[in-house]
């Protein structure tokens, strides 16, 4: 905080005495008020009124992270079968003075199908401290699983066997893409099988 010191008028006799300072706050204060020291008097002998500088607000602490907050929730697995919206709810400024909560990342929302992506939020305050990251990875996956059925041994040419067949059955996901799929719970990867007299 700087204090000059001036003449004003029509007639100016100049200065004779200029020890006029000021002050560097360094710590977090809210609506302080800093008074200069020192004189500040010309050569007629006027001597000027103090200066006083008022509603200095510091914060300098970061707020802390916001909430991840998804919809809907994953299950279980940690996947989504659904489109997700992620949004960030603050968790409060921080600091022995808070200046408080200026705004969060805006919230967004996933459609595609995804093995995993990181959704990142932070929240400032109303002096511009920026919070550390929060981060929700979102996996996706809205593909069913397909069932195959096979026979052994095969049909001949009129579509008969004239022994046991046995059919089985496997059940595998399908995806275009390497490595997008949720994956088949063990459980459910049963092998149906049926004898058939031909």
């Amino acid at each position: 905080m700087n204090f000059t010191c001036a003449e004003t008028g029509a007639v100016e006799s100049g200065l004779d005495t200029n020890t006029v300072a000021g002050q560097t706050l360094t710590a977090e204060v809210q609506n302080a008020s800093v008074t200069n020291t020192g004189s500040c008097v010309d050569k007629a002998g006027n001597a000027a009124d103090s200066s006083t500088v008022s509603g200095i607000s510091i914060d300098k602490t970061p707020p802390n992270a916001p909430t991840a907050v998804r919809a809907p929730a994953a299950n279980a697995n940690g996947w989504n079968n659904t489109d997700v919206a992620v949004s960030f709810s603050d968790n409060g400024d921080a600091g022995t003075v808070k200046s408080g909560i200026e705004t969060c990342t805006t919230g967004s929302s996933l459609t595609a199908e995804t093995s995993g992506t990181d959704v990142s939020g932070t929240c400032t305050d109303k002096a511009g401290n920026t919070s550390a990251i929060a981060k929700v990875t979102v996996k996706i996956d809205k593909t069913k699983p397909v069932i195959t059925g096979g026979r052994t041994p095969a049909a001949n040419t009129n579509g008969w066997n004239n022994t046991d067949v046995t059919v089985n059955f496997t059940c595998r996901e399908l995806h275009l893409r390497r490595n997008r799929g949720s994956g088949v719970r063990p459980g459910y990867q049963h092998r149906g099988r049926a004898n058939v007299d031909g």
